[in-house]
């Protein structure tokens, strides 16, 4: 999973941090959700419940926080990342993009 997540850095596919990602998981633009070894509480109770509503996989990582921010390239802990759904229809790319946004770009 660790090596999954160093390949997409840098990519607008990941979505590192805990706001960002929940905001993202409320659009229906996430396909997977990592969790640090000791992320809060509250936000496993938020994201069971937006599993319900939604089809997405949540993987719980053997990592802490201040690991994951350390595997990331961060000067900071990272509790939760998500990664973005891709798919194509009709010659249209639709993708979650930077800052959970979704957007159509014509595909040629």
């Amino acid at each position: 999973m660790i090596e999954e997540i160093r390949k997409l850095l840098g990519s607008e596919k990941l979505l590192l941090g805990t706001d960002r990602t929940l905001k993202a998981l409320r659009n229906g633009t996430l396909k997977k959700i990592y969790f640090a070894s000791n992320v809060d509480k509250k936000v496993k109770e938020d994201v069971e419940y937006y599993k319900e509503l939604s089809d997405f996989e949540v993987v719980e990582l053997k990592e802490n926080n201040v690991d994951l921010g350390t595997i990331c390239k961060k000067p900071f802990s990272i509790s939760v990342i998500g990664l973005i759904k891709w798919a194509i229809n009709e010659n249209k790319i639709r993708c979650g993009a930077h800052k959970a946004n979704v957007s159509l770009w014509e595909h040629n």
